[in-house]
């Protein structure tokens, strides 16, 4: 149907755009042409807000979801502890389970990968020096290493703890060149050593007690 014009009621051929007496911009199928020409434009900006929407929601959910168990915020870091074979194997063994407050994996014999807070990761740093602290040491040196170690212990601590992180955390700290003494206990474990130590370990209990 050839358009008619709106103002001055003008029949126009079929595919005029503008009234060939007034002037007015006319209607095509139904439709005004401004809103035709702005159509591709809404779209835009349409799909821009679909865009916008979607990607806040998925940042919310990134911060918070559960991934195999761990709940990790985006605040996380990543750090990596090098120790000797058996403690590193020690250490992952302390940190697995799934209810623990950080991630932990291996990339190689001596090579703990961490992931977790700045506190959580500057903890698990001071107890890897802990339990590190002698390891270059053999021999009669190590001996007296101890042996010093042992004249300023005075403190003992027990920490409570479920049976399997306690075995574990004992496993870690009865390597012979660490320089605490522990000891199992009924619900935990007890350890005499330096008070910065004692404090040592007593910063990592969180980490392995779990998420509140």
């Amino acid at each position: 149907m050839n358009p008619t014009c709106s103002t001055c009621r003008q029949v126009n051929p079929l595919q005029a755009r503008y009234c060939a007496r007034c002037g007015q911009r006319l209607s095509v199928a139904g439709q005004s042409a401004t809103s035709k020409g702005n159509g591709p434009w809404v779209a835009f900006l349409i799909l821009l807000a679909v865009l916008f929407w979607g990607a806040q929601s998925f940042q919310g959910l990134s911060r918070y979801v559960n991934f195999g168990g761990h709940s990790r915020a985006s605040s996380s870091v990543n750090a990596h502890l090098d120790l000797d074979i058996a403690k590193a194997e020690a250490v992952y063994e302390l940190l697995a389970p799934r209810d623990i407050r950080v991630l932990v994996s291996r990339h190689g014999p001596r090579d703990i990968g961490i992931e977790g807070t700045v506190q959580e990761i500057d903890a698990l740093n001071c107890l890897a020096m802990l339990v590190s602290r002698y390891e270059n040491l053999e021999g009669a040196e190590l001996i007296r290493a101890m042996r010093q170690a042992e004249s300023g212990w005075g403190y003992r601590r027990m920490f409570k703890l479920p049976r399997q992180k306690a075995d574990a955390l004992y496993e870690l700290l009865a390597f012979g060149d660490v320089p605490v003494l522990v000891q199992l206990a009924t619900d935990g474990i007890l350890v005499e050593g330096a008070s910065h130590d004692l404090r040592t370990i007593e910063r990592i209990l969180p980490i392995l007690r779990g998420r509140r």
